[in-house]
């Protein structure tokens, strides 16, 4: 039998040394490279963040609950364009099953927003508390989340930066700038977020009392 030159056999490397053919061998779901997507030879799973080998992923459009999300165990996944991610659509990589984490929150509208982010002025009152509004030059809520300084609804506005650009990227979106950390109005009713293992995951960050 007659081999093929090793650059033309099309074999790829994949986590702990299993092997796929470059047209979607084993462990190619059709939706992610089937090299980032095979387990290892071992039979373990490749955990979300585990090494470069083995990258999360979040599907392009939210998946089903109990799906199978095999080698993604903890990532989470973010579908919505709301500044406030308890608007928007969750879920989360759990024991290989992807798990829907939506709360279920009635916002109000991004029609209530004001047409442009110079006609808003930070601190100045607002409706409906909990409105929050994301623009180019940056994300503005209403809300009373003031650490007690004010009672009434009140606008309060994080102007975005080179880094942190705005609308902000969703919760699981991929990124570059390892280590990188935004805050957008986590305080507020916003997120803060951090670039970890090539995506954008949720972190906790103290609040005023």
């Amino acid at each position: 039998m007659r081999l093929l030159p090793f650059a033309l056999s099309g074999l790829l490397v994949a986590c702990g040394g299993s092997v796929l053919t470059a047209d979607g061998g084993p462990g190619d779901d059709g939706g992610i490279d089937a090299a980032s997507d095979a387990p290892p030879l071992d039979g373990s799973p490749c955990h979300y963040g585990q090494s470069p080998e083995c990258p999360g992923h979040c599907p392009s459009s939210p998946p089903s609950q109990g799906e199978s999300c095999d080698y993604q165990e903890g990532l989470s996944c973010e579908y919505g364009t709301s500044p406030d991610p308890s608007c928007n659509q969750l879920f989360e990589c759990t024991n290989d099953a992807w798990q829907e984490m939506t709360t279920g929150t009635i916002c109000p509208p991004p029609t209530d927003c004001p047409a442009t982010y110079a006609s808003i002025t930070p601190n100045a009152d607002c409706n409906p508390d909990g409105l929050a509004c994301a623009y180019d030059q940056g994300t503005c809520f209403c809300t009373t989340s003031f650490g007690g300084q004010k009672l009434t609804p009140a606008w309060a506005c994080i102007p975005a930066t080179s880094q942190c650009p705005s609308p902000r990227p969703e919760i699981g979106a991929q990124c570059s700038d390892e280590n990188a950390q935004c805050d957008y109005g986590s305080c507020q009713g916003g997120v803060a977020l951090q670039c970890k293992d090539g995506n954008w995951v949720q972190v906790e960050t103290p609040c005023p009392g």
